[in-house]
């Protein structure tokens, strides 16, 4: 329940009227409104926690269930500001500032002087995320339907299809002829990575069947791309034995940002990746 001045009314029920209007469920329901000689009182969807009240004390223990939940929730966030802003609607809302949700180094002087710490961010994913949408130029930041189509948000079968097409590229498929340059820029995504020597990841016997005869793959970076791109295209069956995203938690994320580094990702077979929000 809503409680307000008199005074407030007029614009009480331009929201009700604007709510039926929207009637999302990403958006919380109005469900009447009624005055009394000095309030006007408005009666809203009944939620159970405010966000803070839910990310202070109802988060879970385990932290791959925790960043699973709150992944969750900033997409539910996006998907609400997505309906109000939609071109039909064009809801004028409240500031959305990160004074209001951060503190210390974070704060938005810090932002728009570009002295804004990202530190306590171990996930490259995220944090490529972040400085995106709070770069200190406003045109450069996301839409909502930018934010919501970011390798954040996808899935881990889409981030092992992306692996598996940039193992396709052709830098990658001739990962035992590789050029100095090349070596040394994919190095710097490497060092002290989960997929540091990743050969000792997977089983020794799939590492021997995909070596073969031949020379084996490389134990770099582009190596192991090519080694996933093999294994799921010649030994579907072993592949899907084998979890990447646990094997590597930071695989994804390091090669993402490698590979946008050196403009890959605006090549066709990787720029499809890009076209749309993944489906939930």
């Amino acid at each position: 329940m809503k409680k307000s001045a008199l005074i407030y009314l007029e614009s009480q029920l331009i929201q009700t009227k604007l709510q039926e209007k929207l009637d999302n469920p990403a958006i919380v329901r109005y469900v009447d409104l009624a005055e009394d000689a000095h309030f006007g009182y408005l009666a809203l969807q009944l939620c159970e926690y405010t966000l803070d009240k839910y990310i202070q004390d109802h988060l879970p223990d385990d932290s791959a269930e925790r960043s699973s939940v709150l992944k969750k929730l900033v997409k539910e966030v996006l998907c609400s500001l997505q309906v109000l802003h939609d071109q039909k609607t064009k809801v004028l809302h409240r500031d959305i500032k990160p004074q209001n949700v951060l503190i210390g180094p974070f704060c938005e002087v810090n932002i728009l002087q570009g002295r804004y710490s990202l530190e306590h961010l171990d996930d490259d994913v995220a944090k490529d995320l972040v400085e995106w949408m709070i770069n200190e130029n406003p045109n450069n930041r996301p839409t909502v339907e930018q934010t919501l189509a970011h390798f954040f948000f996808w899935t881990d079968e889409r981030r092992v299809e992306y692996l598996k097409n940039l193992g396709n590229q052709k830098e990658v498929e001739n990962c035992h002829n590789v050029d100095e340059e090349l070596l040394q820029a994919v190095k710097k995504y490497t060092e002290g990575k989960s997929f540091f020597e990743w050969k000792t990841k997977f089983p020794s016997e799939l590492v021997q069947k995909l070596d073969g005869k031949k020379k084996g793959y490389p134990e770099n970076t582009l190596g192991l791309l090519r080694f996933i791109r093999n294994l799921h295209e010649h030994y579907p069956e072993d592949a899907d034995s084998i979890n990447l995203m646990a094997s590597f938690p930071d695989l994804f994320g390091s090669v993402f940002r490698f590979a946008k580094e050196r403009g890959w990702n605006s090549r066709a077979s990787l720029k499809k990746f890009f076209s749309s929000a993944p489906q939930t």
